[in-house]
């Protein structure tokens, strides 16, 4: 039964590695990287979040989700009661945004104009964090081992740039004044109200040949 273990345990760690490899290797050229990344064929990671964000949204019943994309629903199904929620996906570039899969169960989509603002952090051991801070939701913290280097990550992090918001646009652009004229431009005498003078635009009284301000002779 042990060597069972270690034989189905060397044929995942097998796996793992072969799928990283085959993630580096897409990868290996920043050409290529601009050119395919939305037909990448995905890699395994982890999303980590914490009881505090959880709370933070209000969501801690089962199956609950959030209204952007089911974050918290995601993790309250993994069934782990721990204050640390860990979830196995894998992690797709797609047109749209972020595509984290898991099979059979819920996508978890993070669309472009969601994330504020990406970052590569280092963790324990071989483990590399790929941060994700949203506007609507919790931060995603998105662990991936070491069979996806930083080198891989840190171009992941620059696509993703190119693609979002960030959190200074627009905020560094020239001021809109709110109370700027309006660019007034005058009547014609032909534009003219027809009870108005043709010469000076005064008020005539209905009836009237003359203009009783500049004496100029109406037209009836």
């Amino acid at each position: 039964m042990l060597g069972l273990r270690k034989s189905k345990a060397k044929k995942l760690e097998e796996k793992r590695i072969k799928d990283g490899n085959r993630f580096n290797d897409f990868f290996k050229t920043e050409s290529q990287l601009w050119k395919d990344i939305e037909f990448a064929p995905g890699v395994g990671c982890t999303i980590e979040l914490t009881e505090t964000e959880i709370k933070s949204h209000g969501m801690l019943t089962k199956g609950a989700a959030t209204a952007a994309f089911g974050l918290v629903g995601l993790a309250m199904t993994s069934g782990s009661k721990s204050k640390n929620v860990s979830i196995p996906a894998t992690m797709r570039i797609v047109q749209n945004g972020i595509l984290f899969q898991r099979h059979d169960d819920e996508d978890l989509r993070v669309p472009w104009e969601n994330i504020a603002e990406v970052k590569v952090t280092p963790g324990m051991g071989v483990w590399k964090y790929l941060i994700l801070d949203l506007f609507e939701n919790p931060r995603l913290k998105v662990r991936f081992d070491r069979t996806v280097s930083k080198n891989v990550l840190n171009m992941v992090k620059k696509y993703i740039d190119s693609h979002i918001p960030g959190l200074d646009d627009g905020w560094n652009d020239a001021p809109i004044p709110l109370n700027a004229p309006s660019k007034h431009v005058e009547s014609k005498p032909s534009e003219m109200d027809p009870n108005s003078c043709s010469n000076c635009g005064s008020p005539i009284e209905a009836g009237a040949n003359f203009c009783s301000e500049c004496g100029q002779r109406q037209k009836i």
